[in-house]
């Protein structure tokens, strides 16, 4: 009997040890995966400002904003993993002395409710929030939006006191 324990515990150190290697070289190979190159650094910074150029500012907020849908190719591989972008409105620009800015918005906050609303998510959320959830605040009011910043939950207030008036910058453009 002592002789078969002994078999069946050497069999399950064995096991053990095999499975534990297979284990540990699964996890270097995931952390050699999820490493972040130089190249992807630079490579996620640069689109990121070069969107930001290229977009004009969500009025009357006064940030650009962006998600994953919004790049593709390498630049996307690139912020999935570096800026860890999803289909979620992140800001990637705030203009200086905006209501973003006053309200204490910055670059890499992902907006999630504005004045109670959910911000959508996916291809059209830019559309969505500057068509449909905008309109709809009171600029009189209050303003309340919920964000999430590394990883937490944030509410930000300010009174606005003033009407705020909405408009677009492209709306005095010519076609």
């Amino acid at each position: 009997m002592s002789k078969k324990f002994l078999s069946l515990g050497l069999t399950s150190l064995v096991l053990f040890g095999l499975l534990t290697t297979n284990l540990s070289a699964k996890s270097k190979q995931s952390a050699v995966e999820s490493e972040i190159t130089q190249s992807q650094l630079e490579q996620a910074q640069s689109a990121i400002l070069r969107f930001a150029e290229e977009r004009d500012s969500i009025e009357p907020l006064g940030v650009v904003v962006a998600n994953i849908h919004d790049f593709s190719g390498d630049e996307k591989k690139a912020l999935l993993k570096c800026r860890k972008m999803n289909d979620r409105l992140q800001v990637v620009r705030v203009a200086p002395n905006s209501l973003g800015h006053k309200l204490g918005l910055k670059p890499g906050d992902v907006l999630m409710q504005i004045e109670g609303q959910y911000v959508s998510k996916g291809q059209n959320a830019r559309s969505v929030l500057e068509n449909q959830i905008l309109p709809k605040v009171d600029w009189t009011e209050d303003f309340k939006v919920t964000i999430l910043r590394d990883g937490y939950a944030l509410s930000l207030e300010m009174p606005l006191g003033e009407p705020i008036v909405q408009s677009s910058p492209r709306a005095n453009q010519s076609i």
